[in-house]
C-alpha cells in the first residue's frame, strides 16, 4: 500500500489543507469590463437592515458599491455578488430612474428632488445628501453608466433594468420564471389585439 509507512496523520493534513485553499479560492469573483457586480452581504456582525434596501453601515443586506470590471476576492460565505450589464442608453433616447430606497416622497410631491442628491452612480452619496425613493425628477441621456441596480430602476424606450432581471446562473427555476413570463406575455399581448 502507498501510505501504509505513513500512517493517516499526513493524508489528512493534505485534505485539510486542500478543503482550505479550495474555500479560499471560492472567493474570488471575476466581474467584466462590461457588467457591474452588485454585493449583498448574507452575513455580518451588525445584523439585518431595520429598513430601506441599501445596507450603509456594513448591515446584512446590498451594499451600496457596485463592483467594476475585474478581480475581486470577497469571503465566499458572507458574500453573494450579483453581476449585471451596464447600464446603456442608446443615442437619441433617455432613461428614467426610480430610486428604490431614500427619503420618503411628502404626499405633495411627485417626482424627487435632486437638488442635492443627483448622481445616480453613487448610491451612498445619493442616499446620504438626501435622495428620496420614488420616481427621479433627474434623468438619464444617453450614455453608458455604473448603477447599483438594486437600489435603482432604470426605465428606458426598449426595456427596464433591475437587479432582479439578471441571474448569474441559470437553474431550473429561473427557467420555470421565464417560461412563465413568457406565457403572461403572450396573453398580454393577446388582450391588446
Amino acid at each position: 500500500m502507498l501510505f501504509a509507512g505513513f500512517g493517516l496523520g499526513p493524508l489528512l493534513l493534505v485534505v485539510l489543507v486542500a478543503s482550505v485553499v479550495l474555500f479560499l479560492l471560492a472567493g474570488i469573483r471575476f466581474i467584466p469590463n462590461n457588467k457591474v457586480g452588485i454585493v449583498e452581504m448574507r452575513i455580518s456582525p451588525k445584523g439585518s437592515l431595520d429598513k430601506g434596501v441599501i445596507a450603509l453601515n456594513g448591515e446584512a443586506g446590498f451594499q451600496p458599491k457596485v463592483l467594476r470590471g475585474g478581480l475581486h476576492y470577497l469571503l465566499p460565505i458572507q458574500f453573494s455578488v450579483h453581476i449585471v450589464p451596464l447600464v446603456t442608453i442608446p443615442q437619441g433616447k433617455i432613461g428614467y430612474v426610480f430610486a428604490r430606497d431614500g427619503q420618503l416622497l411628502p404626499p405633495s410631491q411627485a417626482l424627487a428632488s435632486n437638488a442635492s442628491a443627483d448622481d445616480f452612480q453613487d448610491a451612498v452619496e445619493f442616499l446620504r445628501k438626501g435622495g428620496q425613493r420614488g420616481p427621479q425628477r433627474k434623468i438619464i441621456r444617453e450614455g453608458t453608466y455604473g448603477l447599483n441596480l438594486a437600489e435603482f430602476v432604470v426605465i428606458t424606450e426598449e426595456r427596464r433594468r433591475w437587479i432582479g432581471q439578471a441571474r448569474h446562473r441559470l437553474g431550473p427555476l429561473d427557467r420555470l420564471r421565464r417560461s412563465k413570463t413568457q406565457i403572461w406575455n403572450r396573453k398580454c399581448r393577446w388582450l391588446d389585439d
